[in-house]
C-alpha cells in the first residue's frame, strides 16, 4: 500500500497547474491560477469528464509559492500510470479546505476489483521546482531519474524556443517524447541540453514529457 499528498505552506498565495486539463467547478488551472480555498469550495477532482484528453488521463498537478513550486504525479509509462482511465474516475483530488493535493491511484470503479493474489503497480513521484527553472514563458522544468533513465518535464504559459539544460552528462543520448501538447522536440541531446519548439494556444496547455536513454 501507498499513500502520498503534497500541499504548500502558504496556501493563501499559492498558484496551482493541472496540464491536460478542462476547467473544473468553473476554476481552469490550464494556466497556473490563485484559488482562496474555504469549506464553501467544493473539492475538486480530475475527474474522466473533465480531462482535455480522456485517452490520456491528468497524471500530475503543480503547484506555484513564491520562489519554488512542487509537482505531484503518475509516471505515465510504469505500471497503472500507463492507463490511469482503467483503474480511477479521478486522477487527483485537490482538498477544499486546505489546497492539499491527493492522488487517487485507484478508486471504487466497478470492474476493476482485483481477485485473490493479484495486484498491480504505480510509479509516483514528487518534485520540488527552484524558481531558476522558469525563463521567460517557460513556467517549470524538472528531470529524475527512474530505473537509469531519466524523465524531464516542461511547461510553458505562451510560445517560444527554448533549450533544455539538464548537464553534460546526457550529451549524445537519445530523446524519446512520451507526452507532446502543443510542443515539438526538436533534437537529440547537444551542449547539455535539447530544444523545444512550444507553440501555446489560448485556452490549452502547453508542455512536453521526454524520456532520455
Amino acid at each position: 500500500m501507498m499513500f502520498t499528498q503534497s500541499s504548500l505552506g502558504d496556501v493563501t498565495n499559492a498558484q496551482y497547474y493541472i496540464p491536460n486539463s478542462l476547467p473544473i467547478k468553473e476554476y481552469d488551472f490550464r494556466k497556473p491560477l490563485t484559488v482562496e480555498w474555504s469549506s464553501s469550495i467544493p473539492k475538486l477532482y480530475t475527474t474522466n469528464s473533465l480531462m482535455a484528453d480522456p485517452d490520456n488521463p491528468v497524471n500530475r498537478v503543480l503547484a506555484y509559492s513564491n520562489n519554488f513550486a512542487f509537482a505531484i504525479g503518475f509516471l505515465p509509462i510504469y505500471g497503472v500510470g500507463q492507463d490511469l482511465k482503467n483503474f480511477t474516475n479521478r486522477t487527483f483530488e485537490i482538498r477544499n479546505n486546505s489546497g492539499k493535493i491527493y492522488p487517487h491511484g485507484v478508486d471504487r470503479k466497478i470492474g476493476n476489483v482485483l481477485e485473490e493474489n493479484q495486484s498491480y503497480s504505480a510509479a509516483m513521484y514528487r518534485a520540488l521546482i527552484p524558481y531558476s527553472s522558469r525563463i521567460g514563458n517557460r513556467m517549470s522544468m524538472y528531470h529524475f531519474n527512474v530505473d537509469g533513465e531519466e524523465y524531464v518535464y516542461v511547461d510553458y504559459s505562451q510560445s517560444m524556443d527554448d533549450h533544455i539544460d539538464i548537464g553534460s552528462s546526457f550529451n549524445g543520448k537519445t530523446i524519446e517524447p512520451i507526452e507532446t501538447v502543443n510542443t515539438q522536440v526538436v533534437n537529440n541531446m547537444y551542449h547539455d541540453g535539447f530544444d523545444i519548439k512550444a507553440d501555446y494556444i489560448e485556452g490549452e496547455t502547453c508542455y512536453a514529457v521526454v524520456r532520455i536513454r
